[in-house]
């Protein structure tokens, strides 16, 4: 054995991992990682067949379903999640969102001058990792971007009426988004005179 081999097994004898391996073109041999593997493309299929995106996106769908499954309590885990096992506290799930709704992003200040939209609608894609942000797809430019000043719109869903081919080009769908004032500066009669003082 090599050096590297005894430190590997040194370090699973001390985590309590019993290291297995399997023969080649045999899955059967690994069923809890073919069980989870089931299970990722269970639920990214269903993000895909609700949500109607181009296939290309599938990635994003499997990463928002990884995010998903590692919150949730299961059995498995003495209905705990797999987040709460490793990090000993409880997953915040305030910040969940529906895939693929409607949403309008923030543009910064230092990308408009005063007559442009202070937003622009995108779809929310899912999380990106290790960033307090949302992932999300600009309709307009066909870009994903991470954000953190989004204003969600989760029962309009864009792509929900259109078909189209997976290899085809993003369909231009901001002809049936609804107009939005969120960003808009607030009328002064709507406060109180007195809001200021």
């Amino acid at each position: 054995m090599e050096v590297k081999d005894i430190l590997a097994v040194e370090f699973y004898k001390e985590k309590g991992i019993i290291h297995q391996t399997s023969c080649g073109d045999i899955p059967q041999q690994n069923g809890v990682v073919e069980r989870k593997h089931w299970h990722l493309l269970q639920v990214t299929r269903a993000l895909m067949v609700q949500s109607k995106l181009p296939r290309k996106y599938w990635g994003e769908a499997l990463l928002t379903a990884t995010y998903l499954i590692n919150r949730m309590p299961t059995n498995v885990l003495q209905n705990r999640s797999p987040f709460e096992v490793l990090y000993k506290t409880r997953p915040c799930c305030e910040h969940l969102k529906i895939f693929r709704c409607l949403c309008y992003a923030a543009t910064l200040k230092r990308h408009r001058d005063k007559l442009q939209p202070r937003a622009h609608p995108c779809i929310f894609l899912g999380y990106p990792y290790n960033q307090k942000a949302y992932k999300l797809l600009d309709l307009e430019a066909n870009k994903i971007f991470t954000s953190r000043d989004v204003h969600f719109h989760e029962n309009v869903f864009p792509f929900q009426h259109i078909q189209h081919p997976s290899s085809s080009r993003l369909p231009i769908v901001t002809e049936c988004i609804p107009e939005t004032h969120m960003f808009q500066e607030p009328e002064p009669h709507l406060f109180p005179s007195n809001a200021y003082t």
